[in-house]
């Protein structure tokens, strides 16, 4: 496990991370936001306030969503390589 890498996780990539994985936010209890899929029995919840996520809360998150941490590694490094290089706007003549 990558904790280390897992530790600077932004709360808006990691949104955009869950949005990509299908799942749809669903309300925020007392500080907190709750993110469901059609189909998991458990909804991811995140605490709105702790940016960057912490690492156990990915780590829970991507356990109850059956996903590996290496497809969200893989997400953040094209999310950087976008904001690296920027949008593909054709320089003007």
């Amino acid at each position: 496990m990558n904790f280390i890498a897992l530790s600077d996780v932004p709360l808006d990539v990691f949104r955009s991370f869950l949005q990509e994985q299908g799942y749809r936010f669903g309300c925020i209890p007392s500080g907190h936001e709750k993110w469901c899929k059609k189909g998991k029995l458990r909804p991811i919840v995140i605490r709105m306030h702790a940016d960057p996520v912490p690492a156990y809360i990915i780590m829970n998150a991507l356990r109850a969503m059956g996903v590996a941490v290496g497809e969200l590694l893989h997400f953040l490094e094209m999310k950087r390589y976008a904001i690296k290089n920027g949008p593909d706007i054709p320089a003007h003549s």
